[in-house]
């Protein structure tokens, strides 16, 4: 791509950005979310991995975690102070490769515990967790090799469910106890706050053969694989959230039709290439429109 082709994509993207944020920012302002009264200030606490922290977005709060200001739980905490005002009191501690161990155990990062950041006057809570239990890095990986040599089957699901089982249904499993544990938790540490669990978005399309490869990798069917377990993944965190008195913010629904195989100025999430910060992850688009849900959700009363 020349440099002009690229500055008029950008100069097009920035634009459209521009007018999806002051849209957005007018829905906000218009007060079309369930009131919340307004009193003391309100302590918002956000917990979570990278869907949560939002590496490669500027401007950066922590290099360490790949926090950044501007990330989904960033923006819901704007929304909540300057949209609908409320005096908000915010800490921010999601972190890129953290699993449910980290909220309990000290990080790779030298982190704290993520839980040990909430207190008995915490009012909100926001969480998005349990992909990296799942090794999705390491899955990701696996499925690109397993597709350089079969593009329009679905060799990464043929390895992964080669024993009889689904290894990552079979993790899933795993996890739900690993989540119920933390909203029990959350509850006993701060039994008064409001929280709400993030599920992930659509990254991947429902049918694999809109991707290009020179950007996603991975073969037709391995794509439906995957698009089919993060629903799956979303499903137990909605029942988790259900049975925990939790709302459950349903970030794929919010993002269908903007994953990673759309062009540039529809796509949320990053494709797989080039590799970067932002590879299979949110672009800022995708963390605000996640934040209008996640502030939707703890303004309910």
């Amino acid at each position: 791509m020349t440099r002009s082709k690229r500055r008029t994509t950008a100069t097009r993207r920035t634009a459209a950005t521009a007018a999806v944020l002051a849209a957005s920012a007018s829905l906000l302002s218009a007060g079309t979310l369930p009131a919340i009264a307004a009193g003391s200030p309100v302590q918002y606490v956000a917990l979570g991995d990278s869907y949560a922290s939002g590496p490669g977005i500027t401007p950066e709060a922590d290099e360490a975690c790949g926090r950044s200001r501007s990330n989904y739980p960033g923006i819901t905490a704007a929304a909540l102070e300057h949209a609908v005002g409320l005096d908000v009191e915010f800490k921010d501690v999601s972190c890129s490769g953290a699993t449910t161990r980290d909220l309990w155990n000290t990080q790779s990062t030298a982190a704290a515990p993520q839980l040990d950041a909430l207190t008995e006057e915490t009012d909100l809570v926001s969480v998005t967790i349990g992909g990296n239990d799942l090794g999705f890095t390491r899955v990701l990986q696996q499925c690109v090799i397993a597709g350089l040599g079969d593009r329009a089957g679905s060799p990464c699901r043929d390895q992964l469910t080669s024993g009889g089982a689904d290894q990552l249904e079979t993790g899933i499993a795993t996890l739900r106890d690993r989540i119920d544990s933390m909203l029990t938790d959350i509850d006993r540490r701060s039994p008064g706050a409001r929280v709400a669990l993030v599920g992930y978005p659509a990254l991947f399309p429902a049918e694999g053969d809109i991707c290009d490869p020179s950007t996603v990798p991975l073969a037709k069917g391995d794509v439906t694989y995957l698009d089919a377990t993060t629903r799956k993944l979303n499903t137990m965190l909605a029942e988790e959230a259900r049975e925990a008195g939790a709302v459950y913010v349903d970030a794929y629904k919010v993002s269908e039709g903007h994953d990673m195989c759309r062009p540039q100025d529809k796509r949320w999430y990053e494709p797989l290439m080039p590799v970067g910060d932002l590879s299979a992850h949110p672009n800022v688009l995708g963390h605000f429109f996640v934040a209008l849900h996640t502030a939707e959700a703890l303004r309910q009363p």
